[in-house]
Parts: structure tokens; sequence; C-alpha cells
């Protein structure tokens, strides 16, 4: 593995070459809330959840491109683990808002990854729109397990662990090996969403639908009300 000054300077060079790319997830996020505000559309857990992981794509692809193959494949495969996940979600079941605490933890984690400082330079605030969201990492996965917070981690337990896994995995290295104490917001949102993995339901519901259907199937008719 590079050494960290090296990881560094990749990512830098990526940011700062692809800001074109980061700008577009910009003005799509912003553009997205304004809409869902203002519609009060509520889009469906695997439309949703589809669309929260398009920016891992993109950073994958990026990343690929710009000589990182190491980020390319975790995010790639990432990417495609959390797509067929939300191809299992139900395509009519609309999208439930998340706790308060939730919902605003991960409404700070969006802005965090919209405003992330690092590997841009900043000359006023209108460099935040450059922000390498969609382009690296760390900004990345903090969009995505901030759409999740907020959307209940889509009610999945499954989609839950495996975003927040790899959002612990990106902060703890970003931390420990390349000393960017900014992803400690990263290791938060994480760290939130496992949590919150742990309190959803892993299909209690429907097994107690069929239970409660086969218990009533091996009951005598004429304990039911019936003829025997």
């Amino acid at each position: 593995m590079p050494p960290p000054s090296e990881i560094l300077e990749l990512l830098t060079h990526l940011a700062r070459s692809a800001q074109p790319v980061a700008l577009f997830w910009h003005v799509m996020v912003v553009l997205g809330a304004v809409l869902l505000g203002v519609t009060r559309w509520r889009l469906s857990k695997r439309v949703a959840a589809s669309l929260a992981i398009m920016p891992l794509a993109t950073a994958s692809a990026l990343a690929f491109g710009f000589g990182v193959p190491f980020n390319g494949v975790m995010l790639g495969v990432g990417a495609l683990v959390l797509a067929v996940i939300g191809l299992r979600l139900k395509a009519r079941e609309p999208v439930s808002w998340a706790a308060t605490w939730a919902k605003g933890l991960g409404g700070a984690a969006v802005l965090y990854a919209l405003a992330y400082p690092h590997f841009i330079e900043l000359e006023g605030w209108l460099s935040l729109w450059f922000a390498p969201v969609g382009v690296v990492p760390c900004p990345t996965l903090a969009l995505v397990l901030g759409v999740g917070l907020m959307a209940d981690g889509f009610g999945s337990r499954v989609w839950s662990f495996t975003a927040g896994g790899l959002g612990l995995f990106y902060a703890v290295f970003g931390i420990v090996r390349l000393g960017v104490w900014l992803d400690v917001g990263l290791l938060i949102a994480a760290a939130a969403l496992c949590a919150r993995g742990f309190t959803l339901s892993s299909g209690a519901r429907s097994v107690g639908a069929s239970s409660t259907g086969t218990t009533a199937s091996l009951t005598p008719r004429h304990a039911r009300g019936g003829t025997p």
C-alpha cells in the first residue's frame, strides 16, 4: 500500500481534477431537496435506495480513472451490493422518515458531505460547491449515510449494516492511516446507522404472519366455529 503522503496527494489531484463532477452532485442534491420539499412527493424505498448510492458509482469510476484502484474496487463493490439489497425492497412502499434524532443527524451528515473542505482550496464559501462529494470516498459515503439515516435505513437492517460498515472502514482508515481528523464526522454517521440497524426488523413481521396463518390452519374446524 502507498504511504499516506502519496495517497493524500492522489486524492487531492483527483478532487481538483474532477470538480465538475462534485458540482454536479451538489446541484443534484439541492434540486432534489427542493423538489421533495415543494411537492411532498415520497419516493418508494426501492427507488430512493437506488438513487442514494449513485454518488458511490461516480466515485468508484473516478478512482479507477485516476489510478486509485483500491477505492475503485471498494466503492464499486459497495455500490453493487447496496444496489442488490435495494432491488429487494418493496417497490410500492414509500420511504418513512426516521426518528427526530436520526433525521437531524442524517441532515447534518449531508451538510457535512457537501461542505467537506479537505482536498480543495478554500477561497470563499463558493468553493464549497466543489467539495469532493461523489469524487473521493469520505464525503461521498457521508452523503449516502446521511440520506440513509433520514430514510431510516430504508427499513432494511442489511442495507444499514452494509452502508454503515463501509463508512466505518473509511472513517477509521482516514483518521488512523491518513491523519484526516475531519473524518470523525463520517465515523459518527456510520456508527449511528449501524446502531439503527440493530433496532430494525429482520423479518419478524412476515414470520409472525406466517406463523399465525399456520396455527389457524392446524386448528380444528369445530374449534373455530365450523362444522366437524
